[in-house]
């Protein structure tokens, strides 16, 4: 990782209250509870997971002809870059491989509205 890069984690959170009794009184308590996002989960909160939150999944959020398309062109074997591949990975191994350990050595292209622009 490049001195520059800022580590990032998605989380998940669940609230759990519990009703804990002693000495005739009631106690509730706030626990919260994490898990990490599989990559998945990552990439749909990314994609139209996110576009449908802010109820634009009707103008972007995934490759439907008709709609704005915003997108990287990655390179998992970028020369210099961050990732290491093997013959036997298939590309879910790589797209992980880039979402966990990618920077900007691994972008080719930076496509916004349709237009390449980087």
């Amino acid at each position: 990782m490049r001195g520059d890069s800022i580590p990032l984690g998605f989380q998940e959170t669940s609230t759990v209250i519990t009703n804990n009794e002693s000495n005739n009184e009631t106690n509730n308590e706030t626990k919260e509870e994490y898990r990490w996002l599989t990559t998945n989960e990552a990439f749909y909160l990314a994609t139209i997971g996110g576009a449908e939150a802010v109820g634009m999944d009707h103008v972007f959020g995934n490759f439907i002809p008709g709609k704005k398309l915003d997108c990287l062109v990655i390179d998992v074997n970028a020369p210099d870059g961050p990732i290491d591949t093997f013959e036997n990975e298939t590309i879910v191994n790589h797209f992980e491989k880039f979402i966990y350990l990618g920077d900007d050595r691994n972008i080719k292209h930076v496509i916004v509205d349709g237009k390449i622009v980087i």
